[in-house]
């Protein structure tokens, strides 16, 4: 039993049974085949269609690859966006396009009308030897994508080269069959992507359950007997009568960003940490960096020198006011998207400086601050006036700590939820792989 089958039937707990008779195909990343398939080149029945467009057509369909959903082939609203490209690439209804950026390989989908596209799209033009959906999940497929991204590493520009697509090889059942592995594809995908899309909510949910305890815990308190009193700030309300208000600037001895322009970057050095490195998991990540010199940072940190207990917050971009507290000793410098607040330890703890900021009521300012369509950000005049409930020290802790423990419980259930949700990936396109190079037979599960 071959690898990808053995895979699929370890996943899914499925019985579905292989071919009876099968031959090497003659590519690596196809293996063997059922003996009546074909194999060819995608160029003899994909040609890649080299149709350009040079100029903007707004009353024509668009399609970036920000909107194609990666792995899944789905086609996101592509009306009322502005087309940033001169010049574009034409595809006619029934074409299937592909990203050739490295990260965006597994961006597939099946045009359902005429349009333009961006040239980091390749169009290609289905034959009659081919259903277009079947092709879809070809270019989907675990084993063609590893194929076309391995010629991609050590580029200066990583993309795929258009000539290796279209040599590369495409196994052919007959048409009939390609049809039965599209009905069972699409209906079984199906299925995963709505547990997925299930999980998603669940995670969502949970966001807002998160959100929810930290935003009552920092303008509440955690003792619902407290007296209360009018902050006298309308979005925030009431608070503890003995709390107390104050702008960030005055917590604060420093609220800056850091480096105004893109350095040098070595390949060993001193980590440079961007809004990636703050988005993608609690705390910082230092796993995906650039390095800058040991002289670059010294001069960098003359002007922003994050230090264990500071905060660093995103300040540009999508993901806009996201806290992180430093909680190491290494040196580190800091871009310009990531704004640096070096707190009067004397008056705010660093975790509750952290909640409040994520708080709802200090978010909404935040975010009504922000300028900018394309690349949105944050102004460090409107950071350093955003104003924070203030607890006395010794109860920011307390309540710092409460907060740590109800969402490390809830950090933990989200965490299993992201898990499954990545195993369901996994189910999906090792089904596809097995389904589309014929090491599953899947003719009489749609019979």
């Amino acid at each position: 039993m071959s690898e990808q089958k053995s895979e699929w039937h370890e996943m899914s707990g499925d019985a579905i049974s292989g071919y009876p008779s099968m031959r090497p195909s003659g590519c690596a990343w196809i293996g063997d085949v059922p003996t009546h398939w074909r194999v060819k080149r995608l160029k003899y029945v994909a040609p890649i269609s080299d149709e350009r467009a040079y100029a903007p057509e707004p009353d024509t369909p668009y399609v970036g690859l920000e909107h194609i959903e990666s792995g899944t082939g789905r086609l996101l609203a592509t009306k009322g966006r502005e087309i940033a490209e001169s010049v574009t690439a034409r595809f006619l209804k029934g074409d299937v396009l592909f990203g050739k950026l490295r990260p965006y390989l597994a961006k597939v989908v099946r045009t359902r009308s005429s349009g333009t596209c961006s040239t980091e799209l390749l169009v290609l033009r289905a034959s009659p030897e081919i259903e277009p959906e079947f092709l879809c999940y070809q270019l989907l497929s675990r084993g063609f994508v590893a194929w076309i991204n391995a010629a991609t590493y050590g580029a200066k520009m990583p993309r795929a080269n258009p000539e290796r697509v279209a040599n590369s090889e495409a196994a052919l059942p007959p048409l009939n069959e390609q049809r039965a592995i599209v009905a069972f594809l699409t209906r079984e995908t199906g299925k995963i992507d709505v547990l997925v899309a299930k999980k998603e909510e669940l995670i969502k949910l949970l966001q807002e359950q998160r959100n929810a305890l930290i935003s009552h815990a920092v303008t509440k308190g955690l003792d619902p007997s407290a007296p209360m009193k009018d902050s006298g700030i309308e979005w925030l309300g009431e608070i503890p009568a003995h709390w107390g208000t104050s702008r960030t600037k005055f917590l604060c001895t420093r609220i800056v960003d850091g480096v105004h322009h893109t350095p040098r970057y070595v390949e060993v050095g001193v980590p440079f940490v961007t809004v990636k490195n703050l988005s993608r998991a609690e705390g910082i990540s230092f796993d995906d960096l650039n390095y800058i010199s040991e002289d670059d940072h010294r001069e960098f940190v003359k002007r922003a020198n994050p230090q264990r207990g500071d905060i660093l917050l995103t300040k540009d971009g999508a993901t806009l006011g996201i806290p992180r507290v430093v909680d190491t000793d290494h040196e580190f410098s800091i871009f310009v998207s990531v704004a640096l607040m070096k707190l009067r330890t004397e008056n705010i703890a660093s975790d509750f400086m952290r909640f409040a900021i994520e708080s709802c009521p200090v978010q909404e300012q935040l975010q009504s601050t922000k300028v900018g369509s394309a690349l949105p950000h944050i102004h460090l005049v409107d950071l350093r006036n955003a104003t924070v409930p203030i607890p006395p020290i010794a109860e920011q802790q307390v309540l710092a700590n409460r907060l740590n423990c109800q969402l490390e419980h809830l950090q933990k259930v989200v965490a299993r939820i992201g898990t499954a949700i990545e195993r369901l990936a996994e189910l999906r396109t090792s089904l596809i792989s097995a389904a589309v190079t014929g090491k599953i037979d899947v003719r009489v599960k749609v019979a």
